[in-house]
């Protein structure tokens, strides 16, 4: 299992149960832009933490940069490229510059630019932090225009590092929730990357990263939908790594399919050694108190996004355990973690006993 973002404005998942009426059963809907980021920047906290304090300084400095010329100064390549990349991804991501994310011009300028970079060898850092903030970028377009070349550096044949192919992922999977997973449809080439990235065999020098990479393309499947992709998220519920179960399951439950249930009470459960696991903390004792905030975090954003999709879940599907829901929502109540999802929990339990009216 994939913050901030814009990305994230719509109203969140837990937002839109609250306010949906119980009686009759509501259309299926695919999670929100915000709930995507939730889940998709789980992995990248610690790097978030290292990093985000020394780019900052970058960000203000050029707050108020024209885009253009960044954009120009970006597809050159000279000295700073990426830190001008991401740059211009955060300023996409700002509401400030919401009309920027309609703009096809600008949005072509970036896509050269990753086309220039992609079959060139990686030779340093400073390479693969430009490619990853170049698929941020792309991905925070309103346009379809970006997804060919986010697909292409996606794919195991283009040699890019697991980095830029996590970043091409998550870009891909903010702009397919945003255009709906009809447009996505027209464009199977989509759904079968996801598909190869989720069958590849965790091998090479960081298996892990591997597997955070599978989970992202998880969690894109269940955003892009249709029968391939609910086929495969079925069977990757079946999956040994934490995180690629979840975001199945958190896919097919947003998609209504009842076979979700079991991994989300899963998921629900906070004595389940199973949340502390993922990403690259492993299984791990926490050793310092950085990691140990890491892990906490993510066992409660895997609580929280299984309380949204699990009410969702029960409004969609007649077919569900209730009773087996109602427990799991029970024992997050009674339990010593943050009142915050505890609270999900009991408004998780209201929203249950409206539905079974």
């Amino acid at each position: 299992m994939s913050s901030d973002e814009s990305s994230t404005p719509p109203p969140s998942p837990a937002d839109g149960t609250a306010q949906a009426e119980s009686r009759p059963l509501p259309p299926v809907e695919a999670p929100t832009g915000t709930f995507i980021v939730q889940l998709f920047l789980v992995p990248l906290v610690i790097v978030t933490i290292i990093v985000g304090t020394w780019l900052l300084v970058g960000w203000l400095a050029h707050a108020d940069a024209d885009p253009y010329r960044l954009a120009e100064d970006i597809r050159r390549q000279g000295p700073g490229s990426w830190q001008k990349a991401y740059t211009l991804s955060n300023m996409l991501h700002s509401r400030q510059y919401e009309g920027l994310r309609r703009d096809r011009k600008l949005c072509g300028i970036l896509i050269a630019a990753l086309e220039d970079a992609l079959p060139v060898q990686v030779e340093k850092d400073e390479d693969v932090q430009y490619r990853v903030f170049l698929c941020r970028a792309l991905g925070e377009f309103d346009v379809g225009d970006p997804l060919p070349i986010l697909v292409q550096a996606m794919q195991l044949e283009s040699s890019q590092p697991t980095e830029v192919r996590l970043a091409a992922v998550q870009g891909l999977a903010v702009i397919a929730d945003r255009l709906g997973s009809r447009v996505i449809a027209q464009r199977p080439e989509v759904t079968a990357t996801l598909v190869a990235i989720t069958q590849e065999p965790p091998e090479g020098e960081d298996p892990r990263a591997i597997r955070e990479l599978q989970a992202a393309a998880a969690f894109a499947l269940g955003v892009v939908g249709g029968d391939v992709a609910t086929h495969r998220l079925v069977a990757l519920l079946d999956d040994a790594y934490p995180n690629t179960r979840y975001n199945a399951a958190t896919g097919l439950a947003w998609q209504g399919d009842a076979r979700a249930l079991p991994v989300l009470l899963e998921m629900l459960d906070p004595d389940n050694p199973a949340l502390l696991q993922g990403e690259r903390t492993g299984s791990q004792q926490a050793t310092s108190p950085t990691t140990k905030q890491v892990l906490e975090s993510r066992q409660l954003l895997v609580i929280s996004s299984a309380i949204s999709a699990v009410t969702r879940l029960c409004r969609s599907s007649a077919e569900i355990d209730r009773q087996a829901v109602r427990k799991a929502l029970e024992k997050i109540a009674r339990s010593r973690i943050p009142s915050s999802v505890k609270l999900e929990a009991t408004e998780a339990l209201i929203v249950l006993k409206k539905s079974e009216q």
